[in-house]
């Protein structure tokens, strides 16, 4: 396990629960809506034309819906209580941490500790922290919908300086969904290759649990095909888990190529679009090369849609934070299929 957390003892009269929340991306991407189409870069003139005074305070002074690089400044630990901080912020040293002072969030992470003891436990303010609002405050680019949730939270926005605002969007309620055809087929193969629940053992609570299911859901299960395969169960899980990270892969891959003489060798290294970053001689006619495109021509893979992408995690981010303020939580983890 790569994130070890400190196990929790029960105390006298107190019982500890463990809550376990599945399919949260299938879940966002059925019922969230999602940007679609070119958005409007609105910047200097154009974007101070539109938004409101500064500072924002609640949701309901931000006017768009999108994208927005803008410098925000965390309540105060007495502001936020005993309420959960929501807005990412990476260090320069590569911890992402959710603090409530950015300048306690360097100095809890100096020299590269965090990842000599990536079991370190970043606070959210070193204790006594007297930074002022600027050391506090830091810049960085959020969904509005993550932004809006952290206005709601005592979050302000400083100073906005870009946004990448989308006009349409396509969600359930419209009917223009662009993942719920998709998450229901694979959640119902997925329930059917489950097999029956265990409290399903006759008849009518067979048909009971179909019937709230298709209630519930709008999935209709077919009886018939309930039956325990848990090869099936696999690959259609992870194709439910792991469509966002098809629409955020990695551009910068590596890629094999042979060459069949001196010439073609010393071609592929004076080559200006690719470096390459390793060879072996297999004999004296054939090199096994590999290579790697330069910006900018590497081009991201066909199926990326990195705004759609953003927006699936921020959903499940702001749906996970909701659920942390309905329960006094010892710990979490938010554990994801990784993009490759």
């Amino acid at each position: 396990d790569n994130n070890p957390v400190d196990a929790e003892e029960e105390e006298e009269e107190e019982e500890i629960d463990y809550l376990d929340i599945v399919s949260l991306y299938p879940f966002v991407m059925k019922y969230r809506p999602f940007p679609t189409g070119v958005p409007r870069v609105l910047t200097g003139d154009q974007l101070h034309a539109q938004q409101q005074p500064m500072p924002w305070t609640s949701p309901g002074d931000n006017p768009f819906c999108g994208f927005l690089l803008c410098r925000v400044l965390p309540p105060t630990p007495a502001e936020l209580g005993e309420r959960h901080t929501l807005l990412p912020f990476r260090t320069r040293g590569g911890r992402l941490t959710f603090p409530l002072c950015a300048l306690c969030a360097e100095l809890g992470n100096a020299d590269g500790r965090a990842k000599q003891h990536p079991q370190r436990q970043c606070p959210r303010a070193l204790p006594r922290c007297r930074h002022v609002e600027q050391q506090r405050a830091w810049t960085h680019a959020y969904t509005h919908v993550e932004l809006n949730a952290a206005l709601a939270l005592g979050y302000r926005v400083l100073t906005l300086y870009e946004v990448w605002h989308y006009d349409a969007w396509a969600s359930l309620e419209a009917g223009n969904s662009l993942f719920a055809n998709y998450v229901d087929t694979l959640l119902r193969l997925k329930v059917e290759a489950s097999g029956w629940p265990a409290d399903c053992a006759t008849a009518e609570q067979r048909a009971r649990f179909v019937a709230d299911y298709a209630q519930r859901e709008g999935i209709h299960i077919d009886a018939q095909q309930v039956q325990a395969n848990p090869g099936m169960r696999a690959v259609v899980k992870t194709l439910l888990n792991a469509l966002w990270g098809k629409l955020a892969q990695r551009a910068e891959r590596d890629d094999i190529c042979y060459t069949g003489s001196a010439r073609e060798f010393h071609e592929l290294l004076l080559d200006p679009r690719q470096d390459v970053v390793d060879f072996v001689h297999i004999n004296k006619q054939l090199d096994r090369c590999v290579v790697r495109l330069r910006h900018p021509f590497v081009r991201g893979p066909a199926t990326n849609n990195l705004a759609v992408a953003c927006f699936v995690t921020a959903h499940a981010r702001v749906y996970l934070h909701a659920r942390l303020e309905e329960v006094r939580a010892l710990s979490f983890r938010l554990r994801q299929p990784h993009s490759s």
